[in-house]
């Protein structure tokens, strides 16, 4: 059976993406996958936080970098003897309606597409941008999408309900606060460590489970 491909992409900057990636990653590995996790963004975010870090788990989560956008022809190579790939993609700085290439090679290869925000305006401001791209993909193929919210103020919980219920209201894929990642210091700090962020316990659940489905579904 061919590997699950999880990707993690926004447009914005500073959205968690690499956060996002690496926990989704570890904690994969931490129920049992097999999992691989690429850092498509130049940045290497991903591959500098498992680089440093003293208990990462390299036998159960190997990370690698690639950052050219033949990802979709490299792909099948790169993914084989795993059952999740996760890609940690990068941000598009140039502010166009476009996404930028990396971006849009993963939403090439994507069986599922999670996108971390905050609920701040600020940060949801080019949430069009990506819901436009992934709609010019789901015109070529099926593809699911959630939008997740990491990064939240507990403090402005309410803030975060108007606008899941606001983004649910478009008909977009919003998870509820049920998943919510919240905003504290031990999020930070795993930084450079392979340590489980218990914030992102419920998140990396409902994504898993999503995973399972599909694959079941597959064999099916």
């Amino acid at each position: 059976m061919d590997a699950f491909t999880l990707v993690v992409g926004n447009v914005k900057g500073g959205a968690g993406k690499s956060t996002t990636a690496v926990q989704l990653a570890l904690h994969a590995a931490a129920v049992g996958q097999r999992t691989l996790l690429v850092d498509a963004d130049p940045g290497r975010s991903a591959l500098s936080w498992a680089s440093r870090a003293p208990d990462w788990p390299h036998e159960l989560v190997p990370v690698i970098a690639h950052h050219s956008p033949d990802l979709p022809r490299r792909l099948p190579g790169l993914a084989a003897g795993y059952e999740l790939v996760v890609i940690d993609t990068p941000h598009d700085p140039s502010g166009s309606a476009q996404v930028g290439p990396m971006l849009a090679a993963g939403l090439a290869v994507a069986d599922l597409l999670v996108v971390p925000t905050s609920p701040a305006p600020a940060d949801l401001d080019r949430l069009p941008d990506l819901v436009a791209a992934v709609e010019r993909e789901q015109a070529r193929r099926p593809l699911d999408w959630l939008v997740a919210f990491v990064r939240v103020d507990l403090r402005r919980r309410g803030l975060a309900l108007d606008v899941a219920e606001l983004l649910e209201g478009r008909g977009l894929p919003a998870l509820g606060m049920s998943c919510a990642v919240p905003e504290r210091a031990s999020v930070e700090d795993a930084f450079g460590t392979g340590r489980l962020c218990v914030e992102y316990s419920a998140l990396a659940g409902t994504v898993l489970a999503h995973v399972a489905g599909d694959a079941l579904e597959g064999v099916g």
